[in-house]
């Protein structure tokens, strides 16, 4: 691993709105520690190595939140899936296996391992939200671009890992289909929008670029919020939205996604979010640096470097 992933891994964590426990900063010095001293990744992540050693030795023991988390996911399985709430789930649990648990306690794993029941949408409101469409589709189907940030195509798709679910957000560049920006989160959120766009718009150089067409589908986190609009007004940014069920422009980003999973994520079992992040950054590094594209006939960012 060299020293762009180390940074992309700090960018990663950096982006996260609640600030991460020593926990995960131990879980990165782990992994980290079959390529670099645990002295100098310690002083990177700020971590005592006395600290890191004393975690090291506690991670052997088994941890009583990961059995019932699983007895949790074997219900699930048998009943409802994502549907069922805590409470519905305590109750199945003393029924299944007769173990009696304080359904405050099953709220609380529910939770930190990202399993409480998906939220259910009324009917009025999905019509409503199926009826706006606040921007014009500026794209066309013209996925065929001769200009480098020019036009980005933004898409969030849902990452599950044995810990629980993630949201990938990422932008790709339809000039020569390289990911120009991406991040993660536990909740698929304008936030998760609006700090993805800011990304790119810190990494690339725009200093030739007095529009640039940011297309998405017709999801809610690019439709709403004043906060996403108002941030949007101090950029080149102009927004961009596709029919419903016409998809061709966000083909491309669907197509990274799926390639993503069935050439990265979906031949691992991962057990926690750490390891799925540290797979989804050395994806994208190597897609954007070394996978031939057939759009190309290279490597994005060859396409990238060779428009310099």
């Amino acid at each position: 691993m060299d020293n762009t992933k180390i940074m992309e891994l700090m960018d990663y964590i950096e982006s996260n709105r609640i600030k991460p426990t020593n926990e995960v900063y131990y879980r990165y010095i782990l992994r980290f520690s079959e390529v670099y001293p645990v002295n100098f990744l310690c002083s990177i992540f700020g971590i005592g190595k006395s600290s890191f050693y004393d975690w090291k030795n506690k991670i052997r023991r088994p941890d009583p939140d990961e059995i019932i988390r699983d007895i949790i996911l074997q219900v699930r399985k048998i009943k409802h899936k994502e549907t069922m709430g805590y409470r519905m789930v305590t109750n199945n649990i003393f029924k299944l296996f007769g173990i009696k648990i304080n359904h405050k306690k099953i709220y609380r794993i529910m939770k930190k391992y990202g399993l409480l029941s998906a939220s259910m949408h009324s009917r009025k409101m999905s019509v409503l939200y199926r009826s706006i469409k606040p921007y014009s589709n500026l794209v066309n189907k013209n996925c065929n671009v001769e200009n480098k940030n020019s036009t980005w195509c933004i898409d969030i798709t849902k990452i599950d890992s044995n810990e629980g679910r993630q949201y990938l957000c990422a932008i790709i560049d339809l000039f020569d289909r390289s990911i120009v920006s991406y991040k993660m989160y536990r909740n698929q959120t304008v936030w998760l929008v609006k700090n993805t766009i800011q990304s790119a718009l810190e990494k690339e150089d725009l200093s030739m670029c007095p529009k640039i067409i940011l297309h998405s589908d017709q999801g809610r986190v690019f439709k709403s919020g004043k906060h996403l609009k108002s941030f949007l007004k101090s950029t080149p940014i102009v927004q961009s939205m596709g029919e419903k069920a016409s998809p061709c422009e966000n083909s491309v980003i669907e197509s990274f996604f799926s390639n993503l999973k069935k050439e990265r994520l979906y031949i691992d079992e991962f057990d926690t979010n750490e390891d799925i992040a540290l797979a989804v950054i050395d994806y994208i590094y190597w897609y954007n640096r070394m996978r031939p594209h057939g759009y190309n006939g290279c490597a994005p960012y060859e396409k990238r470097v060779l428009s310099l």
